[in-house]
Parts: structure tokens; C-alpha cells; sequence
């Protein structure tokens, strides 16, 4: 109630509440028509203690009174993925930017970049951070993106967010049929640190990021509000997600 509302210039702007969203939680909600799905948007079928934590939530929700259903938008899970990564390797390629344009205050960092390009320039910068706090300065993952963000012409990241803005539209078309789409937050228990090698070639990192991290982004660029809520737990005691969109 205190943050409600949307600022000027907002790209997007949640429906005006009929009343405070405190009332909201102090009454019982309507039966609600609830989707889920235990694939994700590129076919595959999430790890068995996921599905079964699904399955657990969705069980859940139908005792509680709701009307649940299988059922999933129509998206074309490959394109999203592909067009999601662009727009990711975007943002990365803007922090190089941002932290070239600041080091650009000084002449010699001008005369490099003008000299080797802004990668090379980066990798300099970078080394010397990395020589000062003895960490590196960027992950494998990061450069990754960076680069190829570089490689694109602007015409590919205007296409690749035209798909992601028709994946949107697909969704909230999906919405008006159902209330809530309920699907894992990972495709995977939760992996230990250091589990995703990032020095193993490009294609396959992205490969185990689409499987491992299938389902959030669809909230991310779409703008849609969505929870995460860890209701169910592996038998390593780890929580594994179920996602609200």
C-alpha cells in the first residue's frame, strides 16, 4: 500500500487497486482457475523432485478449494530463449559502457580505447582490478555475453525483443482464460556453487542455463507479477520453488 502505484514514465503499470491490499489479506480468496505445467517452454520435463514438488503444490491448491488444470501458453520456447539471451548480453555490454565511459575521465584509458577497441580496453581495465583485490573482475559467463552482444547489428536486439514482447502478449491472452500459471522456479533441484562450469563451451553453458533457470525470465521481460515460494524441500533439506505467474 505504501509503494503502490506507478511512476512517470513506467514501461509497466499494474491495474489501480479497488482497495488497500492489507483488506485484501485479511479475506479469503474466490476459488481461482489454476494452470500448471511440469515441462518447460522448450519441451523438456523438469527433474523428478520438481515434478513431484509440483504435483505436491498443485494437490495443495485443489484441497484449498481452487480448480486446477495441465495447460501452459503457447510459446515457442526456443525463440524466448535465444531472444531472452540477447537482451541479456545487451545489459552486460552496457555495463562494459558504463565502466569504459567513467575510466574515459581519464586521457589514457581515451587513447586506448580509440587504439585497441573497448573489448581489449575492458580486458585491461579488468586485470588491473583483478591484480588489486586478487578476484577476478568479471565472470567467463559475462565476457561471454558481452561479446556477443558485440557481434550483433541493433536490428537483431529490436528483433529479439519483438519476440519477447509477442511472448507477452501470448501470456496475458493465456491469463484471461486461467487466473494463475503455476510452474517450478528451477528445472532442478538447487545446484551446488561451482556446479555450473562456466569454462565449458559457450553452447553448452547456455544449454544447462535454459534447463536449470526455464521458467522465471518469462516474468522477468514480461513485466507479469509472479512469486516464488518454496513449498516443498529435497531430501538434502534444500528448498525447491513453486512459481506463481
Amino acid at each position: 500500500d505504501t509503494v503502490c502505484g506507478a511512476a512517470p514514465g513506467d514501461h509497466y503499470v499494474a491495474p489501480v487497486a479497488s482497495g488497500p491490499y492489507l483488506a485484501d489479506s485479511a479475506r479469503d480468496p474466490e476459488p481461482l482457475t489454476i494452470a500448471f505445467s511440469v515441462h518447460d517452454f522448450r519441451g523438456n520435463r523438469v527433474h523428478p523432485q520438481v515434478e513431484a514438488a509440483i504435483l505436491e503444490t498443485a494437490g495443495l491448491l485443489e484441497s484449498l478449494g481452487h480448480r486446477v488444470v495441465q495447460d501452459a501458453p503457447s510459446i515457442d520456447g526456443e525463440a524466448m530463449s535465444y531472444a531472452f539471451l540477447d537482451v541479456w548480453a545487451g545489459l552486460a555490454a552496457n555495463i562494459f559502457k558504463v565502466v569504459l565511459d567513467i575510466a574515459s575521465q581519464r586521457s589514457g584509458v581515451r587513447s586506448m580505447r580509440s587504439t585497441i577497441g573497448d573489448y581489449r580496453t575492458m580486458k585491461a581495465i579488468a586485470k588491473i582490478d583483478s591484480r588489486e583485490s586478487g578476484l577476478p573482475a568479471l565472470e567467463p559467463f559475462t565476457w561471454s555475453l558481452a561479446r556477443r552482444s558485440m557481434r550483433q547489428r541493433p536490428a537483431d536486439l529490436l528483433a529479439s525483443q519483438t519476440t519477447l514482447q509477442e511472448i507477452s502478449h501470448a501470456t496475458g491472452s493465456f491469463l484471461e482464460s486461467v487466473d494463475v500459471f503455476l510452474t517450478p522456479v528451477l528445472g532442478s533441484p538447487p545446484m551446488w556453487i561451482g556446479a555450473i562450469d562456466q569454462t565449458r563451451p559457450g553452447d553448452e553453458l547456455v544449454d544447462t542455463l535454459f534447463r536449470y533457470v526455464a521458467f522465471t525470465p518469462l516474468a522477468t521481460f514480461s513485466g507479469l507479477p509472479a512469486m516464488s515460494v518454496p513449498l516443498a524441500w529435497t531430501p538434502s533439506g534444500l528448498p525447491i520453488g513453486s512459481h506463481f505467474l
